[in-house]
């Protein structure tokens, strides 16, 4: 150990092919780090620790993976991101690449429950979550031109508001995601969807590249996605219309791409399709993107996919906002004969969604007495002083 100290000294860094006369210089020094732990108190492993670091690289001859060992610079803050190898050059050309020792969850945790490492087991208690649902992204790495990331670093960067890291490179995040097996690739996007939600209106450009991409067919063909995610996309995509750092001509193109025939909602339930529509009809410039049909014909559609759904099933703010399409297409015959039946069917508690603005066109739709009596309650409620 002192000798691997004075080596260190002198060269400033020395790779471990070095020192080991060994065909596997990453199993070597794993092995020799492990008996040097077992060997040392508490005190002098930390020192130890706090002394060297090491790097993952390569062999320059072999192309083989390697450790590099170099001293710890003073003031230096332990940066625990950087990747467990280097990959060959050959790869960062190719795009996301697998790791050449995939990962093995359940391996990790044996050997950590074994030896009772009580740090490692909080951390593995903490990723257990993501290595049952996206094993895969915990060794699928995609690298630029100054970092290394893997698609389960990525998807956890996305809880830190201030990194760029989710909306730096859209292209390359997609990348990241195709490169995992198809029905993980629709979870991660799944989640990068419900961050996008939650991030429009603070990283408005940034998230309509990100939607640009989600919503494209590369990544959205072949049931790429979910229709869950669809509609979570449709949201996002409603939530720009109209915000001054967006580009236009950008988002126009990807509102166009929701609507009946969208490929993401082949599988989707009669709910999550009616749920769709009437986010398209959210705004204007959504409406108008889809080229929904008329509106009798778009009310049937609507109807029918309501209809599909059982009454104990069926949102109130769903039902509700059907309504409010209706009205929107002036379709008071459609009005007169739906209205009273569906807010009927969602009770006194459903119909505390509606909004004072609701109540003056839905009464003449209205017949049953204690229906208009709720209506005018939930009237009252906003004129109170």
């Amino acid at each position: 150990m002192n000798l691997l100290l004075l080596a260190v000294s002198a060269q400033g860094s020395v790779p471990v092919s070095q020192l080991f006369a060994t065909r596997d210089p990453v199993d070597s020094w794993r092995r020799q780090s492990m008996l040097w732990r077992s060997q040392l108190s508490e005190a002098s492993w930390a020192a130890l620790t706090g002394t060297l670091i090491t790097e993952p690289c390569t062999d320059p001859h072999t192309r083989d993976p390697d450790v590099r060992l170099r001293l710890i610079p003073a003031h230096h803050a332990d940066r625990p991101a950087w990747p467990p190898a280097a990959p060959d050059p050959r790869a960062l050309a190719a795009g996301p690449y697998r790791h050449h020792e995939p990962l093995s969850f359940q391996d990790l945790y044996r050997t950590a429950a074994f030896t009772h490492d009580i740090s490692t087991l909080h951390v593995l208690h903490a990723l257990a979550p993501l290595a049952r649902h996206l094993p895969t992204a915990l060794d699928t790495y995609a690298t630029d031109d100054r970092h290394t990331r893997s698609a389960a670093h990525t998807l956890l960067a996305l809880l830190d508001p201030l990194t760029p890291t989710p909306f730096a490179a859209p292209a390359a995040l997609l990348d990241l995601l195709n490169a995992l097996p198809p029905q993980e690739r629709t979870a991660a996007a799944d989640i990068l969807a419900r961050f996008l939600f939650h991030a429009v209106t603070h990283q408005p450009a940034a998230a309509v590249a990100v939607l640009d991409q989600l919503t494209s067919l590369r990544a959205a063909g072949s049931r790429g996605l979910e229709a869950t995610t669809w509609l979570i996309l449709a949201q996002c995509a409603q939530a720009l219309v109209g915000h001054p750092d967006t580009d236009r001509a950008q988002l126009e193109a990807v509102t166009a791409r929701f609507g009946p025939l969208a490929p993401a909602l082949d599988g989707g339930s009669p709910l999550q399709r009616l749920q769709c529509l009437l986010t398209e009809a959210g705004t204007t410039a959504t409406w108008n993107a889809v080229e929904r049909p008329p509106g009798a014909a778009v009310l049937v559609t609507a109807l029918g996919l309501l209809h599909q759904v059982p009454p104990a099933k069926r949102p109130a703010k769903t039902v509700i906002e059907l309504l409010r399409l209706a009205r929107d297409l002036d379709a008071a015959n459609w009005l007169a004969e739906h209205a009273e039946p569906l807010l009927s069917a969602l009770g006194p508690d459903g119909l505390l969604r509606l909004r004072p603005t609701d109540i003056s066109w839905l009464r003449p739709a209205v017949r049953n007495e204690n229906l208009l009596a709720d209506l005018d309650r939930i009237r009252d409620c906003w004129r109170r002083t």
